[in-house]
């Protein structure tokens, strides 16, 4: 979809960059990078919800558009159908986050060089599954414990 707004504000942006237009008085160039700064950062804020929205509703459920209840995915649709590697598949804010890591595990390699970074993958690698699968358990137990709840609240009676 394109927003006509933030499209004339791209063609401003170009203008300024390339010298097309004439000299922003410092007013000027105060908001407008004022507001291209702001922008970039909803676009962040923006991507990190919609990564963040997939692990929220895998991990809890649903919510009813009608009493809003959580209601709690049964086992087939939460593992298999769709799963949560599709959820990720066809999330927006994917291609930015593996950008992110790959840039971060290019500098690691490059600092430390593949043996080293290999070597250091397989002394740590216990430990983190260890970790991992407790903090698991625990989300795990914390959620089927939620879901055993009934709320019961005066204005859905």
């Amino acid at each position: 979809f394109s927003d006509p707004e933030y499209d004339a504000f791209l063609e401003y942006q170009y203008a300024v960059d390339t010298g097309m237009c004439d000299a922003l008085s410092p007013a000027e160039l105060f908001w407008a990078t004022g507001i291209s700064w702001l922008i970039q950062r909803f676009f962040i804020a923006i991507g990190i919800v919609c990564f963040l929205d997939v692990f929220v509703t895998f991990f809890t459920g649903e919510l009813n558009a009608k009493n809003g209840c959580l209601i709690p995915k049964p086992f087939f649709p939460r593992w298999i159908l769709p799963g949560m590697f599709l959820q990720l598949l066809v999330n927006p804010a994917m291609g930015d986050v593996m950008s992110f890591v790959s840039s971060i595990m290019k500098e690691i390699d490059s600092y430390y060089g593949p043996g080293r970074v290999l070597r250091w993958f397989f002394a740590l690698s216990p430990i983190t599954m260890a970790i991992f699968d407790r903090l698991t358990e625990n989300i795990m137990y914390q959620v089927e414990k939620a879901n055993k709840l009934t709320v019961k609240h005066s204005s859905l009676l």
